[in-house]
């Protein structure tokens, strides 16, 4: 499972749900999960920042999106 896919499912949010956070098509984050496609900087903050919201205050871009 890659870490896109553990963080999202740790919001319970389906990739829909996510794509509407991020405000682009089911498809289009699914190729971003998938990693056919990368994700925009805005993207990644707007992901990042769901996750604080739900209380992992100190999970970075780094922690989500790299190795």
């Amino acid at each position: 499972m890659n870490k896109v896919l553990g963080y999202r499912k740790m919001l319970n949010f389906t990739q829909q749900q996510m794509a509407n956070e991020l405000r682009i098509s089911e498809q289009a984050y699914r190729n971003k999960e998938k990693g056919k496609t990368e994700f925009k900087k805005e993207e990644m903050i707007t992901f990042k920042n769901l996750l604080v919201s739900r209380g992992m205050k100190k999970v970075t871009l780094d922690d989500i999106f790299f190795n």
